[in-house]
């Protein structure tokens, strides 16, 4: 299994493989699809209207000599798997983005950005050597109003000359840049998130020890979150409870959950500290020889005991 993911509404469970991908309804639990695709798959992507995005290797032959690529294919799951498109790329696609029926393709010096309705003129923007494909969006329109109207925003790798990064409004090419000094020091970023409504940029680098908190509007560094002494890789950054939280994880394992509200906010909302213990016990009650930290306090969960709660 090389994908596992959930539609929005929570209906599908949608699984890539090395041979191709599977569609789950869970309520019951029962296998509706299976589509046998060469070469497997490696990324899923579950749409609205029973859309499936695939990424795939692309093997194929021209002139006796066999020539690899990567292409994107969109299959309609209600009609047995039916292709309806696909997109080639010569180069190596880094990750894949979805939102609001638009595709955001990462690529180590571009992003593409195809919108459904238009797949053969994709707007692209040109980013730094961008090797983690850090790209970072505001996830607002899943879940606000549809006469709401807000600014559809993409956050990318910059260059030294241009920017460090750079916010991109989709539809109009405003363009917000940011100068915290990372290409003059070396340093590559890994990971780029924006808030729900785009106020806020998060945004990690190589150097692995802090998480910077940038105010988009006004193109200024707000303040840094340190996530440790030594540097690690840091690979997902994630907006949680309405932009209140920060998640933070690492390819050695390790999550971090930063508050970002101010101090009269937390004194203001008693329940928080109820609905962090919640959060724990969720997660560790029945886990043995788990080790976290809280509040810079380490703690254990042992393998004689699986009913220790955080209190």
């Amino acid at each position: 299994v090389n994908s596992l993911r959930l539609s929005k509404d929570s209906k599908y469970l949608v699984a890539g493989t090395s041979w191709g991908y599977r569609v789950y309804t869970l309520r019951p639990t029962k296998l509706i699809l299976k589509k046998e695709v060469p070469n497997g798959v490696k990324l899923v992507i579950p749409c609205p209207n029973e859309r499936i995005i695939t990424y795939l290797e692309d093997k194929s032959t021209e002139e006796g000599k066999e020539k690899t690529g990567e292409r994107l294919v969109i299959y309609d799951h209600s009609n047995e798997g039916e292709e309806l498109y696909h997109l080639k790329f010569s180069k190596k696609v880094i990750d894949v983005k979805y939102i609001n029926f638009t595709l955001i393709v990462v690529q180590e010096h571009i992003v593409k950005i195809i919108k459904f309705s238009d797949f053969k003129n994709p707007k692209v923007i040109e980013t730094a050597e961008n090797p983690y494909g850090a790209v970072g969006i505001n996830r607002y329109l899943e879940t606000d109003k549809d006469d709401v109207k807000h600014l559809q925003l993409i956050a990318c790798p910059g260059t030294e000359s241009d920017a460090d990064v750079f916010v991109t409004d989709i539809e109009n090419d405003t363009r917000y840049s940011f100068f915290p000094g990372y290409a003059t020091n070396k340093y590559v970023v890994t990971a780029l998130e924006l808030n729900s409504s785009g106020s806020l940029l998060a945004a990690a680098t190589t150097e692995g020890k802090s998480i910077d908190i940038f105010d988009v509007q006004n193109m200024a560094k707000l303040y840094s979150l340190s996530r440790g002494r030594f540097p690690k890789h840091i690979d997902f950054l994630s907006f949680q409870q309405y932009d209140r939280e920060l998640i933070v994880s690492a390819i050695d394992g390790a999550v971090h959950l930063f508050s970002l509200l101010t101090e009269k906010e937390i004194q203001d909302q008693e329940e928080g500290s109820t609905m962090l213990t919640a959060a724990f016990k969720l997660a560790f009650t029945t886990t043995s020889g788990v080790k976290f930290r809280v509040n810079n306090e380490q703690s254990e969960i042992d393998s004689d005991s699986d009913n220790r709660y955080i209190s």
